[in-house]
């Protein structure tokens, strides 16, 4: 979505609708939360499993996090602190507000399914504290978090680590997730910040985060350990794209082997 319109990011969340009149109008969509049914893990290999408990609690505390910068942010654009800004950037900071909501009851019903360690939750609070604490604009955080943390660690490792559960929890927030990130590096430097530039606190915690997440992840059969991640994240954040993390990902498949071509497997 990168070199998107304000206004193409929300049309591209909403849906298309006419009045009484005729008139094209478009309405915020948002996906709703679903059960999550408890399957097999993808990957068995040392540190998923522990790694996926931390990634689930870290996700019910930045989530609702990201929400809080984000509607700050929409506060203080609606006061006028960063001088005329349209309607639809507006709208668009509300919706995407919206879409942290529902991220996090969909992740309250992953950790259902998926139960997460106590010393889990309480160290992902004290991330969140030092977060709130660290030296940064609000949409600085809000942005850190959703490309240096959520998209290269929390919802890869899901995606390909997690089974078919928790890969679907992760394409459904990702896919948020893609329209936030365009928002608020946009947002950044229309605003007069680097958006690919951030404070020495925020990015020690990035990098302490994405240690935290990873910690021990060693999938041997794809050569991953925790080092990699936080090279993609390093990556994601100073230049926002990672040509590795992208063949990663983009290496899932929803559909079962025998129901694609055989020059989408991947072997």
């Amino acid at each position: 979505m990168a070199g998107l319109t304000f206004q193409a990011l929300y049309n591209n969340r909403c849906e298309e609708l006419k009045n009484e009149s005729g008139e094209t109008y478009f309405k915020p969509y948002f996906w709703k939360p679903t059960e999550v049914p408890k399957r097999e893990l993808t990957v068995q290999d040392s540190g998923v499993p522990e790694s996926i408990s931390r990634i689930l609690a870290g996700a019910l505390a930045f989530e609702v996090d990201v929400q809080e910068y984000t509607h700050e942010v929409f506060r203080q654009v609606d006061k006028g602190d960063f001088g005329k800004v349209s309607n639809t950037v507006k709208k668009l900071l509300l919706s995407n507000v919206a879409d942290e909501s529902v991220h996090a009851q969909q992740i309250e019903r992953a950790i259902s399914a998926y139960p997460i360690a106590n010393s889990d939750t309480q160290e992902a609070s004290a991330i969140s504290e030092a977060f709130k604490q660290a030296e940064g604009h609000p949409l600085q955080k809000a942005a850190i978090l959703e490309i240096g943390v959520f998209v290269p660690c929390s919802l890869a490792i899901l995606l390909r680590c997690g089974g078919n559960s928790l890969a679907r929890v992760s394409r459904f927030i990702a896919q948020d997730e893609q329209r936030h990130v365009s928002t608020n590096l946009g947002l950044l430097a229309k605003f007069g910040f680097n958006p690919f530039e951030q404070t020495k606190s925020l990015d020690s915690l990035r990098k302490q985060t994405i240690d935290w997440l990873a910690k021990g992840l060693n999938i041997k059969q794809w050569g991953i350990d925790d080092n990699w991640i936080q090279k993609q994240s390093d990556l994601m954040v100073t230049t926002g794209r990672s040509q590795a993390l992208d063949a990663w990902t983009s290496a899932y498949q929803d559909d079962m082997p025998f129901e694609i071509n055989n020059k989408f497997l991947v072997y």
